[in-house]
């Protein structure tokens, strides 16, 4: 291959990458609830998004799981629990529809466990003002 394609080749790839993660950012801010954080990186193949406040990684791991949806919980990529409230998800396969629907699936796992990590702190409340009664 001479030096010409495979320069070709580099700007073909880095291309289609930058659309594929622009592509997956515009369907994070889409489908996932308010309360998530992503940046978006000049380069690489994964976007590393910050889930709303109380939902962990692993919880969203084991959901997505169960869906058939693969993604990278935060608390592997630390020895502490320091990226637990973190997922990464690869932007490195071509955007198809059945990415985009994986990833309209896992907005709605995290709607719902946002939603059960708030029904939890209501009863929680709920109980802690019966008790002061």
């Amino acid at each position: 291959m001479s030096a010409g394609d495979y320069d070709r080749h580099l700007q073909r790839l880095r291309r289609k990458l930058r659309e594929q993660r622009q592509r997956t950012a515009t369907a994070i801010a889409s489908y996932f609830p308010s309360g998530t954080r992503f940046s978006q990186p000049k380069g690489g193949l994964a976007l590393w998004v910050e889930l709303p406040d109380e939902i962990s990684s692993q919880s969203v791991f084991e959901s997505a799981l169960d869906a058939g949806i693969l993604i990278a919980p935060g608390l592997m990529f630390s020895n502490s629990n320091r990226y637990d409230h973190f997922v990464r998800l690869n932007c490195g396969m071509p955007y198809t529809p059945e990415v985009d629907q994986a990833l309209r699936e896992a907005g709605a796992i995290l709607h719902r466990l946002v939603r059960d990590a708030e029904a939890r702190h209501s009863n929680a409340d709920s109980v802690r003002t019966a008790e002061q009664r």
